[in-house]
């Protein structure tokens, strides 16, 4: 399956889009990977705030090998250079970042390109752009990004009601507080660091991907 239909299925379906965290998860980003493809993760965004470019590439390298074998979908975050230098299936962009069309003249047409969106106008600007899917969020007060205003439920229920396109909701969800997102009618989220700082990952991830699919 050509890879942009497969992500628009995946999330439509319902799925756990995992993001690495290297501030919650001490071990490296590759074993983190590995982990995340051990529990049955089908889509994952490469994020790295704290290495130089040259660093990020050279583990982005070992982390293509394993997605590659496994099949797994391997996002870029804010970064369309290592993108296309690694090959990877995609990009995420965020508002401050280069625009969905810039990117999509560059990458080409098979790859994939997200779009983070935190208000109306941007849900509707982006459907608008050559995107695949957008974040939604925060909808929580979250500790990855605590600078960044949350929109809350009612952001969730407008994006699932007026943007025709597949939608993951990110920004302080937890197990614990999943079914009201999926209420709101988002099928797909992100969870990070109730995910990461969880003693046994690949059991909390059995468990929200379980949530995911059964949500009633």
């Amino acid at each position: 399956m050509e890879k942009r239909s497969k992500i628009k299925n995946i999330l439509m379906e319902g799925e756990l889009y995992s993001i690495t965290d290297s501030k919650h998860y001490s071990d490296g980003n590759v074993k983190l990977v590995k982990e995340l493809i051990d529990s049955g993760i089908k889509i994952i965004q490469y994020r790295e705030k704290k290495l130089k470019k040259e660093e990020m590439l050279l583990e982005l390298k070992q982390i293509r090998l394993v997605t590659t074998k496994s099949k797994t979908l391997l996002i870029i975050n804010d970064h369309v250079d290592l993108c296309k230098e690694i090959g990877a299936d995609g990009v995420h962009l965020g508002q401050g970042d280069m625009t969905v069309d810039k990117a999509r003249k560059i990458l080409g047409e098979k790859v994939i390109i997200g779009l983070s969106t935190h208000n109306q106008q941007q849900g509707i600007s982006g459907i608008q752009s050559p995107v695949d899917y957008m974040g939604v969020g925060p909808i929580f007060q979250t500790t990855t990004k605590p600078d960044e205003p949350v929109v809350g439920l009612e952001f969730a229920k407008l994006a699932a009601h007026e943007f025709n396109i597949p939608l993951v909701a990110i920004g302080g969800i937890t197990e614990q507080n999943l079914p009201d997102v999926l209420d709101a009618g988002i099928r797909s989220v992100c969870i990070i660091s109730d995910l990461m700082l969880d003693t046994n990952l690949i059991a909390k991830v059995h468990r929200i991907r379980g949530i995911l699919k059964n949500p009633n």
